[in-house]
């Protein structure tokens, strides 16, 4: 029996000796999201190994060993409060961007303690596309289905973080139809990538046409839907011009951001930021970008009318009270609404140390009282609707 122990002992330490440069914490095995073969997703790497970013394409060769046709590009890159720097890389094949192909490097100073990837090996591919971008983009929208869409009102657009009607990019998609087949779980697809946003029905996705045969090969939904495409009504307000909008901003009073108590529908009584409007204030939190505002029973429609015309939900006082505002309306729903978006800005700041979700200091809007009897809420990708 101690002999045996001692095989045992010297087959584990000659095991973890020659582990090499990295302990791989996640073992080569498929994806369970979406169904796709690939190395290891996260990597640590030893202390007794020793690698600089300069030799990053060394450790890549090494992790990885892509083709001569793959090659990576930073797209984004910060550092943390421990002061770990975070340099998120695109795969591209042949200059193509494949979907989804990103290798974040972990470094304190210039050495690399760990990465996490999700690197697709890809060898030989045809990037050549049969279909144009507008033939890709008319089988997109045939395939979509929608009376209106949000690029034809181009004042709603410009709320919607500037929205432009899509042209199309040209991308490497993975191929998620191909399950645990080990035959195909290498596959890919040329793809153009469309943002589509429709406003009759209501629906927002970015949409894969494949660029040979113009098949739809994958929907990622931005609104999320439980069951349906969701909930479209008839607008009832005319659109705010950008003229009117811009002279009631000026005639406004001087911005004073106040702390206030609010008495919210589903969470207690919360401290809010509030701003000063005149003789009243309104749910506006200037410091986190936080806007909270009346649709004014409005329906998305196709123009989302209440992005631009909308009221303020107000209070005399700054102690937003249930005697106030628990009333038919249920306004202090906004009061949720608004402390929520508030918490959720502290979220990304204070766990990710990121300003707003996007780390560019996104404005938090949000829209209470959306159509009649509207029991729901969605993301559009720019703003929330209640």
């Amino acid at each position: 029996m101690r002999n045996i122990k001692k095989f045992y002992l010297l087959f584990f330490s000659l095991t973890v000796c020659s582990y090499g440069y990295a302990q791989v914490l996640s073992q080569n095995k498929t994806d369970e999201k979406r169904n796709v073969k690939k190395p290891p997703s996260l990597m640590v790497l030893n202390e007794a190994q020793t690698y600089s970013l300069q030799n990053t394409p060394q450790l890549f060769q090494e992790l990885f060993s892509p083709s001569p046709q793959n090659s990576f590009s930073t797209t984004h890159q910060f550092q943390d409060q421990l002061g770990f720097t975070h340099q998120k890389m695109q795969q591209f094949y042949q200059g193509i961007k494949v979907e989804f192909g990103t290798v974040t490097l972990h470094s304190k100073g210039d050495k690399i303690t760990s990465l996490s990837s999700e690197f697709y090996p890809i060898e030989e591919f045809d990037i050549t596309p049969r279909l144009s971008n507008t033939q890709a983009f008319n089988k997109a929208i045939s395939h979509i289905g929608a009376q209106n869409y949000l690029w034809e009102y181009p004042d709603a657009a410009a709320e919607m973080d500037d929205y432009q009607k899509p042209t199309g990019e040209l991308v490497i998609l993975p191929n998620f139809e191909s399950g645990r087949n080990v035959a195909d779980v290498n596959s890919f697809h040329l793809a153009y990538k469309f943002d589509i946003f429709a406003t009759n029905p209501m629906s927002r996705g970015i949409l894969y046409i494949d660029a040979k045969n113009g098949a739809p090969l994958f929907y990622d939904a931005i609104i999320k839907h439980a069951t349906s495409f969701g909930h479209v009504g008839s607008s009832i307000f005319t659109a705010e011009t950008e003229a009117a909008y811009c002279e009631r901003i000026a005639n406004e009073s001087e911005n004073f951001l106040v702390a206030g108590t609010g008495a919210t529908r589903y969470s207690g009584s919360q401290t809010i930021e509030t701003r000063l409007s005149g003789s009243n204030y309104i749910l506006e939190d200037l410091g986190r970008s936080v806007y909270t505002r009346d649709a004014l029973n409005q329906a998305p429609g196709s123009t989302y009318p209440y992005v631009s015309n909308y009221a303020q939900f107000t209070d005399n006082d700054n102690n937003w009270t249930s005697a106030e505002h628990n009333n038919s309306a249920k306004d202090n729903a906004a009061l949720d609404a608004h402390w929520g978006a508030m918490m959720t800005y502290d979220y990304f700041l204070n766990v990710h140390n990121r300003d707003s979700y996007n780390n560019a200091g996104a404005q938090i809007r949000s829209y209470v009282h959306v159509d009649n009897n509207y029991n729901n809420a969605f993301w559009n990708g720019s703003v929330m609707s209640y």
